[in-house]
């Protein structure tokens, strides 16, 4: 998710470890996805979303959240979780091939547990693991029992019209709903986050506490937000490729710098973006 290589950066930028203790007091919106995808990393869910006939999942979904609330009450942190509305139309053709990939680890998975192939070895062993963590999503019971979860604990659940990126980072710097995003997905910074909660587990007591000031301070992604909108372009992402050749450290050492001196000689930007068009086949008309 995101743009390719921001979050690296934005790591790379702040590898201090933050303490919790520096949220005391804050409302922080959680992107629930990735949580989930924490659980979907462990062996015992993996199995259990498996299983036929289907079991409940409320107990590893209660189990997961549960461990995080107890983590923002210790540290006098309002959570707030934020939850994916519908796919949206213009990321159909990542989301396929998002849902291919997933369908395609299930079969070969499927295969691994037929009965009359035998007795794995240690390496199919290891692939059957990978493929059958590899092969969960987020199904409608999940979902269902997260919102049982939060009735019970009195959660806000907020869900987003499409993707909750957006609806999030509104949240907190339009309508005050929240004072800081836990993600890890760079679009929150892009779409201009003011504190990004990263590396967060639900057994603390540290992570990476990334503030939209600090990062620009760097000087390396812009002046303002246009730029950085510029800077997801040029990185690619899920609705536009990177430009043809360019690596990551080209872009930040080359077209930022071009984009941002373009700028403050007051440049016309689109002769930058035609140029870029067409030494690197690069279609500008999805900026």
């Amino acid at each position: 998710m995101g743009a390719k290589d921001l979050s690296k950066f934005l790591r790379d930028y702040n590898k201090r470890k933050n303490k919790l203790s520096e949220l005391d007091g804050l409302k922080v919106g959680v992107d629930l996805s990735v949580w989930l995808h924490q659980l979907y990393n462990l062996q015992d869910f993996a199995f259990d979303f498996h299983c036929l006939p289907p079991v409940d999942l409320y107990s590893h979904v209660s189990q997961l959240l549960d461990a995080y609330l107890s983590l923002f009450k210790k540290y006098n942190i309002t959570m707030i979780l934020f939850a994916d509305g519908c796919p949206h139309p213009g990321k159909a053709s990542v989301d396929a091939e998002r849902m291919s990939k997933i369908d395609e680890n299930r079969r070969k998975f499927r295969l691994l547990q037929r009965p009359n192939v035998g007795d794995p070895n240690p390496n199919e062993k290891d692939e059957i693991t990978r493929l059958m963590k590899a092969s969960c999503y987020t199904r409608n019971d999940i979902l269902f029992n997260v919102k049982c979860w939060c009735e019970v604990n009195e959660i806000q659940l907020i869900g987003a019209p499409f993707e909750t990126d957006a609806q999030e980072v509104a949240a907190e710097i339009s309508h005050s709903v929240t004072d800081a995003s836990c993600t890890t997905d760079s679009d929150f910074f892009v779409l201009g986050s003011k504190i990004m909660v990263d590396n967060l587990n639900q057994h603390g007591p540290t992570c990476n506490i990334i503030k939209r000031e600090d990062i620009f301070r760097s000087g390396k992604l812009g002046s303002g937000s246009w730029d950085i909108l510029a800077l997801s372009c040029f990185l690619g992402n899920d609705f536009i490729d990177r430009p043809a050749g360019q690596g990551e450290k080209n872009v930040f050492e080359t077209l930022m710098p071009l984009w941002t001196e373009a700028g403050a000689n007051n440049i016309e930007k689109d002769k930058i973006l035609d140029d870029i068009a067409t030494r690197r086949k690069w279609n500008k008309n999805d900026v």
